[in-house]
Parts: C-alpha cells; sequence; structure tokens
C-alpha cells in the first residue's frame, strides 16, 4: 500500500500544473545558465557564486524567511500581527528582522500620517521575485523532510 501523499491530492490540480510549468521554467533557465557559465571565463563564474551568496545571505538569519513569508501572506500587516502570527519569535528579533528586510529592499515599510500613527509592512517587487524562488524550494523540501516521492516532477 502506498502511503505516499501525491502533490495533486494536496494542493489541487491548478497548482500542480503551474508548479511542473514552473519546474519546466526553472529547468530550462538551468540549462541556459550552464551553457553561459560553461562559456564564461572563471572571474564570471565566482561573480555569479558570490552573488548567490550574497542572496542567500539576506535570508540566512534565523526568522527572517518566517518574517518574509508573514508578510506576503498577511498582505500588508502592522508589527502586531506579524507578531501574533509567529509566536515563538520576540519582538526585538521580529523588529531586527524587518529592519534588514527593509534596509535590503526586500520589503517596504508604509507609514499613514493617521493619529496614532499606523505602520504596514508589504514586499518589495525585490521580495516578491525572493518568495517566488523559494516556493519551488519549499515544496520539494516539503516532500524530502516526509519521504515522499517526487516522480510528479518528471511525470
Amino acid at each position: 500500500m502506498d502511503n505516499k501523499i501525491k502533490l495533486p491530492e494536496m494542493f489541487g490540480p491548478e497548482i500542480i500544473e503551474q508548479f511542473k510549468s514552473l519546474w519546466s521554467s526553472v529547468t530550462a533557465i538551468d540549462q541556459q545558465a550552464r551553457k553561459i557559465t560553461d562559456e564564461m571565463p572563471n572571474k564570471m563564474t565566482i561573480q555569479m557564486i558570490q552573488n548567490m551568496a550574497k542572496g542567500f545571505s539576506l535570508i540566512r538569519p534565523k526568522w527572517t524567511l518566517e518574517v518574509l513569508l508573514a508578510i506576503w501572506m498577511l498582505e500588508n500587516p502592522r508589527f502586531s500581527l506579524i507578531s501574533n502570527s509567529i509566536p515563538e519569535l520576540n519582538n526585538r528579533t521580529l523588529s531586527m528582522r524587518l529592519t534588514s528586510l527593509e534596509e535590503n529592499g526586500i520589503i517596504l515599510r508604509q507609514i499613514s500620517p493617521t493619529k496614532p500613527v499606523e505602520i504596514r509592512y508589504s514586499i518589495s517587487a525585490k521580495g516578491i521575485a525572493l518568495v517566488c524562488f523559494l516556493r519551488p524550494f519549499a515544496i520539494i523540501l516539503f516532500h524530502i523532510d516526509n519521504d515522499q516521492s517526487l516522480d510528479w516532477l518528471t511525470a
């Protein structure tokens, strides 16, 4: 008896088709990148690796990814809503992560001129690109962590 959860049962046929399309695009981009990299001098390859490392360093600190995803899912939340959505995260760390994400252009901080002042957070275009880049990894890691088949990727 196969008790592995299949992706379509979890997410529905529309999501699986979107993911397959995204995976196909990622594969095509990877193949093109490999071709370009093979033709590049080593200096350019090193620069690409350094750029990737810098990109991953933006989300490496603990709780950064959770904060980013909370802002994305909650749509323009206030500090208190983000804090309540991640109960294990203390307010000091949340404040530090919000500051870091804002300084790196991943999120935007909007201050309304009302009384009392209302501060809301949203994801910038750079942050949306980062979330879209990370979503396929999250799905794949979910399957790996739960010992589930990834055969649907090549089906």
